[in-house]
């Protein structure tokens, strides 16, 4: 229960620091793909990663400096939170490569990189924990070296594609900090909605108790995948129509609610076979999580 707790204390750190990391820099590159012409989204492109690069750098020296709070606050050790900052900026460019093959329609590529890079994970995991014993550190540790493998194919893409350029100017980066920043407070709203209980649990009343919490929390991520799942799908629409001259208000409406709808049914459904879930499927030593 404290490993699972350790886990999710670390990953909700992550997501936080993803919010700051990324500076909405994801988002800005998928609008633009469909807005700019390909040798000034070459140019976007290789200009808007100065940005994540440069807040890593930052913060791998302040989590250097302040190594033992942060080790104190998410139960982690010297080297997993001294990497936190890289396992932020590799998390940022895994989203930004799997934006981009959804963008360019490779539907193929897509499906065959999600399931490779989902099975290399638990791979890791698994012999890392059940193997070589070493408990929480080797699930992070799976998920940190699956994402060095997973930026290193992300890179040959981005080369394959033609989006490297070495023509970097404070003009070209001005405008995707501009037009990113509003992004953060968003990040962070999913952060403090969704992923910061997890830090109050611990402090009030333990860190296993966060894993007993994340354990019935999985439920949602079922919920979680559902909508991974139709943002993959919807996103390009959406993308589409804001890259418009003039966005295209009503099929944004109708693509939202159609988002909406297909959520509220799937969380409905597992609403109602949640209590079959833990009954048959979950551990005893997790049963509390139900609660």
């Amino acid at each position: 229960e404290v490993d699972y707790g350790i886990i999710n204390l670390y990953s909700s750190t992550s997501i936080l620091l993803v919010a700051f990391i990324s500076c909405g820099v994801q988002f800005v590159l998928n609008v633009d793909y469909f807005k700019l012409p390909k040798e000034q989204y070459r140019k976007r492109f290789s200009n808007s990663i100065i940005i994540p690069i440069g807040i890593f750098l930052f913060l791998t020296v302040i989590f250097l400096v302040f190594n033992h709070p942060v080790q104190r606050l998410i139960k982690s050790n010297f080297l997993f939170t001294a990497v936190m900052p890289l396992t932020c900026l590799l998390v940022l460019v895994s989203d930004i490569v799997f934006g981009l093959i959804r963008n360019r329609e490779k539907h193929f590529l897509f499906a065959g990189f999600a399931i490779s890079k989902s099975v290399f994970e638990v791979s890791l995991s698994i012999i890392f924990i059940v193997f070589m014993g070493w408990g929480w550190e080797g699930r992070i540790a799976g998920s940190f070296i699956t994402l060095i493998f997973s930026c290193f194919f992300a890179f040959l893409l981005f080369r394959e594609w033609g989006f490297l350029s070495t023509d970097i100017s404070l003009k070209e980066i001005k405008p995707v900090f501009k037009y990113g920043l509003p992004f953060i407070p968003e990040r962070l709203a999913v952060f403090f909605m969704f992923y910061s209980d997890r830090f109050f649990i611990d402090y009030f009343e333990g860190t296993a108790d966060v894993g007993f919490y994340s354990a019935g929390a999985q439920i949602a991520i079922i919920l979680n995948l559902v909508c991974h799942s139709l943002n993959s799908t919807f996103y390009p629409y959406f993308y589409k129509r804001l890259a418009l001259d003039k966005p295209d208000y009503p099929g944004l409406r109708k693509g939202i609610l159609a988002f909406g709808g297909i959520a509220t049914i799937t969380m409905l459904g597992l609403i109602a076979v949640t209590p079959l879930v833990f009954k048959y499927f979950v551990g005893d030593a997790f049963k509390p999580g139900q609660k």
